[in-house]
């Protein structure tokens, strides 16, 4: 998994204010100073006082070049000032690429992470449901450290990308010191446009988007919470990673969650304009996604996007896209189509189209 972390705040910048010094005119030798003539020691008109007094005038005559000199240093202070913008207006670019924490209002809930490493599991009730959550924190992660959810697909578990025989994004917290957040979806009532149907167990998406009302959303900005603070968490660093349905969801996340998520992973997943996501059934031969709209079988819809609009926010979460060619499940079109709207959009992505993998997720997707 591509950590895209090129996302901190450019610190405060110190101002350097120099203040000019003020000028000695008022030292100067007026046309009164040969009265000392006159009032010498030996009270005579002509003694040696004169000389010295003579010699005055010229250190007092070579003050005035010091106080020429210094209006030349208060000219070069607007030079500073007027460099201070420049620097100013790179701060909204780093911004967009590294989150700041939400201010918006806390999400209630009820429950806790555990304390420790390892293997974990929680309960957190949010909206009035009950929900699993499967965590593996790493000995590597202190405080400060990286937060990734991980959505599983339809009829799956919560520990499904945990798993060390599977570990999708495993060893990559271990290295890097992420820490893992893993929830279980719900068995829905009723189906979507996602191929679901009643009782079936998948992340609630389109055209459920409000991330103020849909109770996976809710649970999504809980776990955030409880993150930061049981472990401390970088709340500038949290990213989301899902495959299948898992993969819609997580795009879902990242567009109605932007000021939250730092950047999202998914697999298998894409942006689905039909009116239902088997409604495509395309397979592309080759990895372009330019060159599948001239090949046969490539599908021509037109409706809302699915699972959610992308979102046109000033900020614009990256996103790390992998779908196989040869995937039966749900066409390489959705993602070649995902790709090519957050192009249009001004986003930054990266496009991974693979050969031979099917519908599978990747081992190593996490670790890439």
């Amino acid at each position: 998994m591509l950590i895209y972390r090129p996302w901190l705040l450019l610190p405060p910048l110190l101002l350097l204010l120099l203040s000019a010094c003020s000028g000695a005119e008022e030292n100067s030798p007026g046309p009164d100073q040969t009265v000392i003539k006159k009032d010498g020691p030996s009270g005579k008109k002509d003694g040696p006082n004169p000389k010295l007094d003579k010699a005055q005038p010229k250190l007092d005559k070579a003050q005035p070049k010091l106080d020429k000199a210094q209006p030349k240093l208060d000219k070069a202070q607007p030079k500073l000032d007027k460099a201070q913008p420049k620097l100013d207006k790179t701060q909204p670019k780093l911004d967009k690429a590294a989150p700041p924490l939400d201010s918006g209002p806390a999400i209630p809930y009820s429950g806790s992470f555990p304390q420790g490493s390892g293997d974990l599991s929680a309960t957190l009730t949010v909206a009035g449901l009950k929900r699993l959550v499967k965590i593996y924190k790493p000995s590597t992660a202190k405080a400060g450290a990286p937060l990734m959810l991980t959505f599983h697909g339809t009829h799956g578990q919560a520990y499904d990308m945990l798993k060390a025989g599977s570990a999708y994004a495993r060893e990559m917290a271990a290295k890097q010191g992420v820490v893992l957040v893993s929830p279980q979806a719900r068995k829905m009532t009723v189906g979507d446009w996602d191929d679901h149907g009643a009782g079936d167990v998948y992340w609630e998406t389109y055209p459920s988007t409000n991330p103020k009302t849909n109770p996976d959303l809710l649970l999504v900005q809980a776990m955030i919470q409880e993150a930061q603070k049981t472990y401390k968490v970088d709340p500038k660093q949290v990213y989301t990673l899902g495959h299948s349905n898992g993969g819609f969801f997580s795009i879902l996340v990242a567009m109605t969650l932007p000021n939250k998520i730092a950047a999202f992973a998914a697999n298998s997943a894409g942006l689905v304009l039909c009116t239902t996501m088997g409604a495509c059934s395309f397979v592309g031969s080759g990895t372009s996604c330019a060159a599948y709209k001239s090949q046969s079988g490539y599908c021509k819809c037109s409706g809302a996007y699915k699972p959610a609009t992308v979102a046109t926010s000033p900020r614009k979460p990256p996103g790390y896209l992998v779908h196989a060619s040869d995937d039966t499940t749900i066409s390489v079109q959705y993602m070649c189509t995902l790709a090519e709207r957050m192009a249009a959009l001004g986003y930054k992505y990266s496009l991974n189209i693979k050969t031979g993998h099917g519908h599978s997720m990747p081992y190593n997707l996490g670790v890439d």
